[in-house]
């Protein structure tokens, strides 16, 4: 059997901008210093929390590139290299293969919600024949507007054997385990939401991918290794902590867009000028008073205790 792709805490590593839309070069070196010093296990970069699909294809190399040479080796990553059509997908995961990515990422070709299963399989089978390298599928039918039940799953891996591992959507931790019934015992499963990880860690998954609080992977890796000891007072404390945090993030999050994602990297002392990368409408003093309050509230005032309120400033 075959190991496993990766294992532990893949943070959807975050692209912050310019005021010009250009990527911040300084920062997103300062950003993956960040996560490699907080002891994940790996990146996952230019996902929707990274911002690929609204950057153009030479700044999602640019970005690939910036993380592999400032890595250096340190921890894998896996390039989400996910496209409307496919021979952007091969470009993409061909230059992830040239920098020495783990994997590539794919989502099913989206916008065109209307392609037929041997379109979405065909997708996927071109890509691996173009390029020799494992692939994640990327579930994400909030945007792609495709479903990818645990059936059409199987039939892709029957098709292309290169796929190694997924990304599952916002699921229940219920219907995330049906996924774990039925995939091989070698396949890499990667749920998005914290509940699932406690409940289907001890049935096979293998790490998180939770981008509403990715500003805390010390505390995202301290809850993986509770679990991965079998520690679960601690386990049930840091799950409690994300929750809350990753609540109170989604909340501001429905209701002002992508704006409390900016303000939790500020909060950590990250000088975030643009994020994402389309003009949206600040948090006023008083919401990002509010999620500092409740960092406290939780006891996660240590991670940000050193930050006067000037990282509220604009």
């Amino acid at each position: 059997m075959q190991n496993k792709l990766l294992r532990g805490i893949l943070i959807p590593l975050p692209t912050v901008f310019l005021l010009n839309g250009e990527v911040d070069v300084d920062v997103m070196k300062e950003l993956v210093d960040f996560y490699v010093d907080s002891g994940v296990q790996g990146l996952f970069v230019c996902g929707s929390y990274g911002m690929g699909p609204a950057m153009r294809m030479d700044q999602r190399k640019q970005v690939a590139d910036l993380v592999a040479k400032q890595l250096n080796g340190r921890i894998p990553f896996i390039v989400h290299c996910g496209t409307v059509d496919v021979y952007s997908a091969v470009e993409l995961t061909d230059h992830a293969k040239s920098i020495g990515a783990l994997a590539s990422a794919l989502l099913p070709p989206f916008y065109y919600s209307d392609h037929t299963e041997y379109e979405i399989i065909e997708h996927f089978r071109f890509v691996s024949e173009s390029v020799d390298i494992p692939i994640m599928i990327y579930d994400n039918p909030k945007y792609t507007g495709i479903e990818m039940n645990v059936d059409r799953v199987l039939r892709i891996i029957d098709k292309v054997p290169a796929v190694r591992a997924i990304k599952l959507n916002i699921m229940t931790a219920e219907r995330a385990l049906g996924y774990l019934r039925m995939l091989p015992q070698d396949f890499a499963v990667f749920p998005s939401v914290i509940s699932s990880l406690i409940a289907g860690k001890p049935k096979g998954f293998d790490g998180l991918m939770n981008p509403p609080t990715s500003h805390l992977p010390e505390l995202q890796v301290n809850y993986w290794n509770a679990i991965d000891n079998e520690d679960w007072t601690e386990a049930a404390l840091c799950h409690w902590q994300l929750s809350e945090i990753d609540g109170v993030i989604t909340e501001f999050w429905k209701s002002n867009g992508r704006a409390p994602f900016k303000e939790a990297m500020k909060l950590r002392g990250i000088p975030v000028k643009m994020f994402p990368r389309w003009p949206i409408k600040d948090l006023t003093q008083q919401q990002i008073g509010m999620i500092f309050k409740h960092h406290e509230e939780v006891g996660l005032g240590k991670f940000i205790a050193d930050r006067s309120m000037k990282t509220f400033e604009k």
